[in-house]
């Protein structure tokens, strides 16, 4: 079997909805710029609530970041819950996380709802670790999870390798991005979305007095009351602020193993940097896709990065032969404080981002999702204040 340099969901789901490019000029209430996970939420959203939506993607649905990713939906985060406790307060990290994992139930329920078969399937989230320090630090994280609302608990030799332990943090879920996007821009449609395809913005237009903005492309102009940027980077136009973030390479594998080595779930260690991996059982074996050998971008990795991952899942496995289906890589945005930028980035309140998700953009784009779109209805919503991309324009 050959081995694809690209993700699984990009490889086994050919049968995508296809959108025309943009024809003409049209005005809408609101236009959504991006076509990956976190603007087609928004715009279904958008939709669902009345509101006339226009999404454009450059390319076609889901071929971005979000066709790259390793899928996992979990409330856990790069910054442990320590750190957000520590910086944030108990009361705002336990919203951290109550955001998380409503992400993950909306997900589901948006999947029975639009009856979208994309292999949503529910697991536990295990952080693992293999040293003094490790186990230290997840003992610490906890005492931390005892809050009311947040679960988490210590195991011990639940795992088939070599562990001190980890921590196991139930109800979180993995799925197949494409075929939720596949459905999910059915369901757009049949709610009066327009979705346009390889529709690139090449100059946007800043409104005048009474007017809307104006998106324009090369196959004609949307004109909009209020955009929401959707982009892996929000950076379309150079006269409007855009919250800062550094940008990460991380590198992922598809390994094919034999059945039940592992409970099919989400793993993490407590490496710097850190792996992560997730267990999909399938009719004859199990799929591990691996992820990790992250740098910042620009940096040059010492070794392959993929060789690398090979190499970590041959240590964690040593009497265990791995093939190889799929490699690829993918882009992480880090903000400065480890949180999302979510909201309005005009005084205004007519232009609104969602990014900075820290490699967890599947859960943060339902997130997005929800929080900028009560933006547009209603001006507040409770999550708004933690997430507020404002929060770095005088720094």
């Amino acid at each position: 079997m050959p081995v694809l340099n690209t993700s699984p969901w990009l490889a086994d789901w050919p049968p995508k909805v296809e959108f025309p490019p943009l024809a003409g000029d049209i005005s809408v209430d609101v236009a959504v710029v991006g076509g990956g996970m976190n603007g087609m939420l928004t715009a279904y959203a958008l939709a669902k609530h009345g509101v006339s939506v226009a999404l454009v993607e450059k390319s076609s649905i889901g071929s971005g970041e979000s066709g790259y990713t390793t899928a996992f939906l979990t409330k856990v985060m790069d910054l442990s819950l320590v750190e957000l406790t520590t910086r944030y307060g108990a009361q705002t990290a336990r919203q951290i996380w109550e955001a998380g994992q409503w992400a993950i139930h909306r997900l589901e329920e948006i999947s029975i709802e639009e009856s979208i078969a994309c292999d949503l399937f529910r697991c536990e989230a295990m952080v693992f670790t293999q040293d003094e320090a490790g186990e230290k630090m997840l003992q610490a994280e906890m005492a931390q999870a005892q809050q009311p609302g947040l679960k988490a608990e210590w195991m011990r030799n639940h795992v088939q390798f070599q562990s001190k332990g980890h921590l196991s943090i139930p109800d979180q879920a993995k799925f197949h991005p494409r075929k939720f996007l596949t459905g999910l821009s059915k369901a757009l449609e049949q709610r009066g979305g327009q979705l346009f395809e390889k529709t690139k913005v090449t100059k946007w237009v800043q409104p005048a007095a009474g007017q809307g903005h104006q998106l324009v492309t090369p196959q004609g102009t949307v004109t909009a009351h209020q955009v929401v940027v959707c982009t892996h980077l929000p950076q379309l136009t150079q006269d409007i602020w855009t919250p800062p973030v550094t940008s990460w390479q991380t590198y992922a594998l598809e390994a094919n193993g034999p059945s039940g080595i592992l409970p099919e779930a989400l793993f993490w260690d407590t490496e710097s940097p850190y792996h992560y991996f997730r267990v999909d059982r399938q009719v004859d074996h199990d799929r591990i896709i691996l992820g990790g050998a992250d740098h910042l971008m620009g940096q040059t990795p010492k070794q392959n990065p993929h060789q690398t991952l090979k190499n970590y899942l041959a240590k964690l496995f040593p009497e265990v032969r791995f093939t190889f289906s799929s490699l690829w890589g993918g882009q992480i945005l880090e903000t400065p404080d480890g949180l999302p930028c979510i909201g309005a980035i005009t005084a205004n309140k007519t232009v609104f981002v969602g990014t900075g998700f820290s490699g967890n953009g599947m859960t943060f784009s339902a997130v997005s999702a929800q929080v900028n779109t009560h933006l547009i209805l209603h001006g507040k919503h409770e999550w708004a204040d933690v997430f507020d991309p404002l929060r770095f324009k005088s720094t």
